[in-house]
């Protein structure tokens, strides 16, 4: 079973029947798929979900993931409240929406902050168009009533049809 190496508590008190942690989990390779079991799923379920559908095949590596606050709050964006990880990640197989071709052979790096998540890859293919250098941000995922953005920045080359076909 793939385990963190390192999970620090550096503290856990109980306010008000509502814990609060200050939690690192360190690992330093891990399948994406066994490193969701460390998502708060309770606070961020479809966030997770979305995750499960939409990244596979990838190893996670320099695994960060960090839980600070009152557990009731999460995810929130007050100072000293809440949740983040990140982790480089090779072979990423992504699909930024269900309408588009998945991203395969991506490589690079993965943000999850309370406001979204930001993967940066140096290389991949979408189609018939390789990428380089390709950033994804996935805004207000976790924000209840708020519309999801999601923008896309980098460059593509391959047959501009193939392109066309992604705008």
């Amino acid at each position: 079973i793939n385990m963190p190496e390192s999970i620090q508590n550096r503290s856990i008190s109980n306010i008000k029947n509502d814990p609060h942690l200050d939690l690192l989990l360190i690992s330093k390779s891990m399948p994406l798929r066994h490193l969701l079991r460390y998502l708060p799923d309770g606070k961020i379920g479809s966030t997770t979900k979305w995750i499960q559908r939409n990244v596979h095949q990838a190893i996670g590596t320099d695994i960060r993931l960090a839980y600070t606050g009152p557990t009731s709050k999460f995810p929130c964006k007050e100072i000293g409240c809440g949740f983040d990880g990140s982790f480089d990640f090779t072979d990423l197989t992504l699909r930024f929406m269900d309408e588009v071709t998945p991203a395969t052979d991506l490589a690079g790096h993965f943000i999850i902050r309370d406001g979204g998540i930001i993967i940066q890859s140096k290389k991949g293919q979408v189609s018939d168009q390789k990428v380089v250098d390709i950033t994804v941000d996935i805004s207000n995922l976790f924000e209840k009533g708020k519309e999801k953005v999601v923008t896309v920045v980098g460059k593509a080359s391959g047959l501009i049809q193939g392109t066309l076909d992604r705008i």
